[in-house]
């Protein structure tokens, strides 16, 4: 379903959890506001979901953890607050998340790079992450794409 790039308002509405046999999900570059519905865990067969470029608000639900199929997850370009959710841990599929220029707050998950050794793309650029970056990054043998500017982590490299 690509429902990208139109004039949609309003909140992105609890019936998205009926949808429960897609696999792929756009709904970029609209006006959506309020925050991800907690329905959204129904879509077990979902493999990309992206909300960029909304106005999205509150924070990452931590029940995205029960998307398993997922693959690319863009978040980026909204205005979520709070930490990442730990339940992206149980997201090992996944290639391609991007939730940069949002206003995300604390460290990198425990366990982030183990758990996530096949991730392609990594952007969490323009947030306001702190701590050291994971040891555990370099874990991911197949990152090609590393994007962590314009956060506020600290320590060594």
């Amino acid at each position: 379903m690509d429902l990208s790039n139109n004039n949609f308002m309003g909140t992105i509405p609890t019936e998205i959890g009926l949808v429960t046999n897609a696999s792929y999900m756009n709904l970029a570059g609209n006006n959506l506001r309020g925050s991800i519905p907690a329905e959204l865990e129904k879509l077990t067969k979902l493999e990309t979901f992206s909300l960029e470029s909304n106005e999205l608000t509150g924070t990452i639900p931590s029940n995205i953890g029960a998307l398993l199929k997922m693959k690319q997850l863009d978040l980026g370009h909204n205005e979520f607050v709070g930490t990442i959710p730990t339940g992206l841990s149980d997201l090992t599929n996944l290639e391609v998340l991007t939730m940069q220029q949002n206003s995300l707050t604390g460290t990198l998950p425990k366990r982030f790079g183990l758990d996530h050794k096949d991730m392609i793309s990594l952007n969490l650029n323009d947030n306001a992450l702190t701590g050291r970056i994971p040891y555990d990054l370099h874990f991911m043998q197949s990152l090609q794409t590393l994007d962590l500017s314009y956060n506020k982590f600290s320590g060594s490299i």
